[in-house]
């Protein structure tokens, strides 16, 4: 057992340079069509772990206001294989370990030399929040998660001032008559598109702006919402919660992730697009733009992009 734990003899050692020792039966994979698990089991000094943890499980920065994790140690040889967790414990069972020098005054042969990491690996895709060379902090689409559903909303307006027409899928239609069933109303269905955009591990979230521009509509088309138009996307709202990150040895970042939810409401007739600002008038049959008595639209319009901007930080 001596020989196996001649740290000078041993060759193996991390890209920081932490030398280990690989134990016997290590490493061990588990591969299916859909994923893959490895473990490897490494005698460390015990002086080591802090270190290998921190290289392994890399604590997360701070980039203009965002939390950013860097990639996790991957398994030698196997790229695909992050690290997910570490189990340590004392390599003699029979003594304890202080791998944190939680008692640096204590005698010496108090604590075991060695210590045991057992370490799981699996593939995982790259996360929203993770290391990425391809986030632009001006461009939220570089760093949002983007989820759409389709739905709708039904409308109705009375049947006064409608006209009907018999009709045949083989034949023109025929001629128009004034709509003799006035006592119900039209009813009419909205398609929407309904908006969810993920911002993982942001660490201010511009929260007076998130609150002022609660119901806002687009004021110019945004190419992030498939090139909505003008007014057609409204600010429906945002749920998220605050995590607390590993940090080395200490929690030191509380970042939040957010969802915010937008509503795409847009009407195509005759060539034309009407949004949410547009009623339909039955008067006139068509679409038109409301107007309070103030000369205001119903939903005011802004720059919706300024949610996903970082809270600047308060001038004393």
């Amino acid at each position: 057992m001596s020989g196996t734990l001649d740290y000078s003899s041993w060759r193996l050692q991390t890209d920081g340079g932490i030398k280990y020792k690989l134990t016997d039966g290590y490493p061990t994979l588990n591969v299916s069509e859909d994923n893959a698990r490895g473990k490897e089991q490494y005698v460390l000094r015990s002086q080591d772990v802090e270190a290998f943890i921190k290289e392994s499980i890399p604590a997360p920065v701070v980039v203009l206001g965002s939390v950013i994790r860097p990639r996790m140690r991957h398994m030698p040889g196997a790229s695909i294989l992050i690290t997910r967790s570490i189990d340590v414990a004392p390599h003699n069972s029979g003594m304890p370990a202080d791998p944190q020098n939680a008692d640096p005054n204590a005698p010496s042969g108090s604590y075991a030399e060695f210590c045991t990491a057992t370490i799981s690996y699996e593939t995982k895709e790259l996360e929203s929040g993770e290391e990425n060379d391809d986030e632009d902090p001006n461009d939220p689409e570089t760093f949002l998660t983007h989820s759409v559903t389709a739905g709708g909303e039904h409308m109705s307006w009375p049947a006064n001032r409608t006209a009907t027409r018999d009709s045949d899928l083989e034949n023109d239609y025929t001629e128009v008559q004034d709509n003799q069933d006035v006592q119900g109303p039209i009813v009419k269905t909205i398609p929407t598109i309904e908006h969810g955009l993920d911002w993982k591990a942001v660490l201010s979230p511009n929260w007076s702006k998130i609150i002022q521009l609660l119901g806002h509509v687009n004021d110019v088309t945004l190419p992030l919402f498939f090139n909505a138009k003008k007014e057609t996307v409204m600010f429906m709202g945002v749920s998220g919660q605050r995590e607390y990150l590993w940090n080395g040895f200490s929690i030191g970042v509380q970042p939040w992730s957010l969802n915010f939810k937008f509503s795409h409401r847009e009407i195509r007739e005759g060539g034309l697009s009407y949004g949410w600002n547009h009623i339909y008038s039955p008067k006139n049959g068509t679409w038109r733009e409301l107007r309070r008595a103030n000369g205001r639209p119903i939903y005011e319009a802004s720059n919706l992009l300024e949610l996903f901007t970082i809270e600047e930080e308060q001038q004393p």
